[in-house]
């Protein structure tokens, strides 16, 4: 099996984090309680943080 594009893995990446937030702030609304999310790329070490 041949590997995906980058450009193509980079969107799909990019839709699953966006939907990743999305549910967050979701359940931080809904439920009535504070959420924090952390999410790292493994290839840069980069972290990122959301708090809602």
């Amino acid at each position: 099996m041949a590997a995906k594009p980058p450009k193509r893995r980079n969107e799909r990446l990019s839709r699953r984090k966006s939907t990743l937030i999305h549910k967050a702030h979701e359940l931080a609304r809904f439920c009535d309680v504070d959420v924090a999310l952390i999410m790292r790329n493994r290839q840069t070490g980069r972290y990122f943080t959301y708090k809602l």
